[in-house]
């Protein structure tokens, strides 16, 4: 859930032997941005927020090494405004992700990760359990910035590609199977709708029994992005809302829906007034993650 009273474990940000750089902010912004894409250019956004959250003495997410890279990063971060409605949304979904793949790792210690549209993220190095085999997966461009940032070791590896194009699929384990968790934070509703379906149709037949998590909007959202001044800041605009969870069970044979997470669900302490928005359903059912089994019907 979505509530301050059941944190996520292991979230705390420590430093990782594979982090690069100091943890202290450097005293140049050396890495440029410049020629990341629109859609790309968020990936800057949750690392804002991530970095803003990591200051406070009550933080929802720690996270010292987004910290680090916004101070390395040469970008007017101020274009994303103070932190607002937007910023703690983003938070509140960077906390829920934490918590699905801290269950996952409960339940699957060696288990396999791949984390969609990776960015600038930074859970492998705050969830690594010791075992975990993680790939993070993003555009070519992407994943050359991040390696200025992050190293890949024999546990983490970097795929540089688009996430439309199934051969990425080939890098990962052939009997990942079941103990596959494949994570689209911040990811499906940058795509074609028809592009995510048929991802989402392809990931079923390669990998049965695995779990796949990701967030949407709700079709108005989609609409009201056009005038999300955050993301209005990079030129990027969602592309499709789904209006129903359930929906996602017609993409595919075998796709079930097990959990369906809304932003709303429960209050939070960090929303102050905004609250008061659960009370009308077109937003409180505007944002909201899925967790969905993929396979055959016949897989346990």
């Amino acid at each position: 859930m979505f509530t301050a009273n059941n944190p996520t474990p292991r979230i705390e940000g420590r430093p990782h032997p594979f982090a690069m750089g100091p943890m202290a902010p450097s005293r140049e912004r050396g890495c440029r941005s410049a020629g990341l894409r629109p859609v790309s250019e968020t990936l800057l956004i949750p690392l804002y927020f991530r970095a803003l959250e990591s200051r406070r003495s009550d933080p929802m997410v720690r996270d010292p090494l987004a910290d680090n890279m916004v101070s390395r990063i040469d970008y007017d971060f101020s274009r994303f405004g103070p932190p607002d409605l937007t910023c703690t949304a983003t938070l509140m979904r960077i906390r829920e992700f934490d918590r699905l793949t801290s269950a996952f790792l409960e339940k699957h210690p060696g288990g396999c990760v791949v984390n969609i549209g990776c960015g600038l993220d930074t859970r492998f190095f705050r969830m690594d359990n010791g075992h975990v085999l993680w790939f993070d997966l993003d555009f070519p461009d992407v994943i050359a910035f991040r390696r200025q940032f992050l190293k890949e070791s024999a546990r983490c590896r970097f795929i540089p590609g688009s996430v439309l194009d199934s051969a990425w699929c080939d890098a990962l384990p052939a009997d990942c199977g079941k103990r596959l968790l494949l994570l689209a934070e911040g990811v499906m509703p940058y795509l074609p709708e028809a592009g995510v379906r048929q991802l989402v149709a392809t990931l079923t037949t390669r990998f049965p029994g695995a779990r796949l998590v990701f967030d949407v909007v709700s079709p108005l959202q989609a609409l009201l992005t056009h005038f999300n001044p955050v993301l209005m800041a990079t030129k990027a605009r969602f592309r499709w809302g789904l209006a129903r969870g359930t929906r996602v069970e017609r993409w595919a044979r075998g796709v079930r829906l097990e959990h369906e997470i809304f932003y709303f669900d429960q209050p939070e302490p960090r929303l102050g007034w905004y609250n008061c928005l659960r009370l009308f359903p077109h937003i409180a059912r505007g944002f909201s993650i899925l967790q969905l089994k993929l396979g055959p019907p016949e897989t346990p």
